[in-house]
């Protein structure tokens, strides 16, 4: 007779999980990044820029003997008030529980509800960024009778419109699925720790992205997706806060990981459909 494997007879062995490595080229690679805390996780930030969009004019010296213009103004044209931008805190979470006769200690729970949070946040905040940038999107369409661009001139589209309206370096966002493709057709490179488009702006190929376009549009189907460009995005988190307590009437522990976050966004924001390249 065949003796039982061992694995029948023994409980398994708990050993170290792999290396957990959040994925790369999502919107906390392309947004800059201030990691700490402050009186911004109560009430949120604000600044002034210098884009949203460009207001630079031209004003025509002219000598004494030329003659006098009979075309616009004589007078500069000052636009009042500030450009500002804004952001609002929130916050994420997450938590872990298990009965005291697993073993885990407090210090282990907490670790691990903090670990779930670090793993899940990056999707979470592109969801919430998605839905922001829906809502504050221009779509640009292509010459009838196409519907949607490729990607290549759907992408110089967004460049242009970036230069254009902000005058200067942006983001473009896109669903992760169709960051192959992207990359098919040459409109990616790295540097660094981020992926560039030709025109050097950074890449967000986001999980938390999906496939709907700016409010009032049609999801993209199948084969296409949407694609945003903003200016650039900053990214406040303030320190993994813990906590930990033991539920008295499910005899459970448990342990809650939370943070706080702000995003700002820079506009314009536009957006267009494309065809997924395949190659």
């Amino acid at each position: 007779m065949t003796a039982p494997a061992l694995s029948s007879l023994s409980p398994p062995v708990e050993v170290q999980p792999p290396d957990f490595r959040p994925y790369r080229y999502g919107l906390l690679s392309a947004a800059q990044r201030i990691d700490e805390g402050g009186r911004w996780e109560l009430g949120g930030v604000a600044y002034t820029t210098p884009g949203c969009p460009t207001k630079s004019e031209e004003w025509v010296t002219r000598c004494p003997t030329d003659p006098p213009d009979p075309g616009p103004a004589t007078e500069k044209n000052i636009p009042t008030g500030l450009e500002e931008v804004t952001g609002k805190p929130f916050v994420l979470y997450d938590a872990v529980s298990c009965y005291p006769m697993s073993g885990r200690t407090e210090s282990e729970l907490l670790s691990l509800a903090a670990e779930s949070l670090t793993a899940g946040e990056q999707a979470k905040l592109e969801e919430k960024f998605w839905a922001y940038i829906r809502a504050n999107a221009v779509a640009i369409a292509p010459t009838a009778p196409a519907t949607s661009w490729s990607m290549t001139l759907g992408l110089g589209v967004l460049e242009h419109r970036l230069a254009e309206f902000y005058g200067g370096l942006g983001v473009i966002h896109a669903p992760r699925y169709t960051m192959a493709a992207a990359a098919s057709v040459m409109l990616t490179r790295v540097v660094g720790d981020q992926l560039l488009d030709p025109a050097d702006n950074v890449w967000a190929f986001g999980a938390g992205y999906d496939a709907n376009g700016p409010i009032g549009s049609d999801p993209a189907p199948a084969g296409q997706a949407w694609m945003y460009a903003t200016g650039p995005v900053v990214l406040r988190r303030a320190p993994i806060t813990h906590q930990a307590a033991f539920d008295q009437r499910t005899n459970e522990r448990r342990a809650l990981a939370e943070r706080s976050y702000v995003l700002t966004v820079e506009c314009p924001a536009f957006a267009v459909l494309v065809q997924i390249s395949e190659r």
